[in-house]
């Protein structure tokens, strides 16, 4: 009986070796490219022709917050370890101005310079973007540019206001939430200042307060968070939506001395 049945298992055991094509393709894992789901915004060559740029958004750039990484080759090689910086410039038919930037560092899983750009006009009749990337490598300073579209999203993304008993012109660019949802969602802003044409700090040590609304609904919502200064500009809290449709995030800003600078502003986030 025992023979029968180690007899019967041998059997099966060849029958199913028999049955593999050594001719098969064996499987290859393909590493995914970890830049695959960014924009590529531009490619360009640098100054010295033995450098070029590949700059990457995380989509069509807009007015508001832009998470943008610049990928450096040497001939045709990735560069990773020079210093990099973006300038982006836009020119009008009288003056040049630029915008707030988080310049980039290097970023070993990209392979790239991440960095972020808040653009504070969109391309048009009043002027146009050049993005321009400097690198200092090797004892050499170079740069790339290239003319860039920046666009006007459907809901805005950034707050415009100024200190009136300053003069001081402040902006305030969303970040999260980026793919809102019914429940608490991270919510996070950047405020910088406007010190010159060429120069957008980022401004801490404020304080800032949200109430959600939904005004066709006429309702808010409960267990939000205020948003905290994190540092470099970055102010983070909680927003509470409880149900999907139009949403009015209604945000005040005070000052370091508790001054109140910003109210009656909102950013508008309709998800279904």
């Amino acid at each position: 009986m025992k023979n029968s049945i180690f007899a019967s298992l041998a059997a099966g055991l060849l029958m199913i070796l028999s049955s593999c094509d050594k001719n098969e393709d064996p499987i290859i894992n393909t590493p995914t490219d970890p830049l695959a789901e960014w924009t590529l915004i531009t490619t360009v060559s640098a100054d010295d022709p033995d450098y070029s740029v590949k700059v990457y958004a995380d989509g069509d750039l807009m007015v508001g917050y832009n998470r943008v990484q610049a990928k450096v080759y040497k001939n045709n090689q990735v560069v990773n370890d020079a210093d990099v910086y973006f300038e982006p410039i836009m020119t009008m038919p009288t003056m040049s101005h630029s915008c707030p930037v988080e310049q980039p560092m290097y970023n070993a899983t990209t392979k790239a310079y991440a960095g972020a750009i808040t653009f504070i006009m969109p391309t048009g009749a009043m002027g146009t973007w050049d993005l321009e990337v400097h690198i200092e490598h090797d004892t050499v300073h170079t740069h790339a540019a290239s003319e860039i579209v920046v666009l006007q999203p459907v809901e805005s993304k950034l707050i415009n206001f100024v200190d009136t008993t300053t003069s001081t012109a402040y902006f305030l660019a969303l970040i999260e939430p980026s793919a809102p949802r019914v429940g608490i969602n991270d919510f996070e802003v950047a405020l910088y200042k406007r010190e010159s044409m060429m120069d957008f700090p980022a401004v801490t040590g404020f304080s800032m307060a949200i109430e959600p609304e939904m005004p066709t609904m006429g309702h808010g919502s409960p267990n939000n968070v205020d948003p905290l200064d994190m540092g470099d500009g970055h102010y983070m809290g909680k927003v509470n939506f409880t149900m999907t449709g139009l949403w009015w995030v209604n945000i005040d800003v005070m000052d370091d001395q508790s001054n109140q600078i910003l109210d009656g502003k909102y950013f508008v986030i309709d998800f279904q």
